[in-house]
């Protein structure tokens, strides 16, 4: 995939340490806010605009992740087909830019919830943002999320949060 970018210095949450990345892998936070439109998050819209697009990746956890949404909201008789639509763009839009679960992903994903502890109410709560975080990790690739607690409650600490960068 090419140079790992140094991104120490960029915009977002600071760093000690130097954070290289061969890419991004976003989170469902992400997608959900760029799926607004106009009234989506400036920066957020800004930074998407000013990536790499070859560079920037989905997991299928956020496809399952926004399937489910999409779902939920139907079950309650809302009509989502607009939504049903930008899902079908947005498969087409990353195609071979959507990665796996896969086996090197399932390690990874057991180590980082092993750093729990056992405590099992933490395990249900971050598990799907685990799979991310593995999959994001398998790849060589920073995640990109609003959401940096709950990642740093996993020990992941290659997250960029795009809402933050001014």
């Amino acid at each position: 995939m090419g140079r790992p970018r140094d991104r120490a210095s960029e915009g977002g949450r600071s760093r000690r340490r130097r954070i290289l990345s061969s890419g991004w892998l976003l989170d469902t936070n992400v997608v959900s806010e760029l799926s607004k439109g106009v009234r989506a998050d400036r920066s957020v819209v800004r930074w998407i605009d000013q990536a790499d697009q070859s560079k920037v990746y989905l997991s299928v956890v956020t496809v399952g992740e926004i399937t489910k949404g999409i779902g939920l909201a139907e079950a309650r008789g809302l009509d989502m087909t607009l939504q049903r639509n930008s899902l079908r763009e947005l498969l087409q839009a990353f195609g071979p830019r959507i990665l796996p679960f896969g086996l090197d992903a399932a390690f990874a994903w057991g180590r980082l919830l092993q750093g729990l502890r056992g405590n099992r109410e933490a395990e249900r709560l971050l598990a799907v943002d685990a799979q991310i975080a593995a999959i994001a990790e398998t790849a060589s690739l920073t995640v990109c999320s609003r959401n940096l607690h709950d990642f740093a409650r996993l020990g992941v600490t290659d997250v960029y949060d795009p809402f933050a960068a001014r």
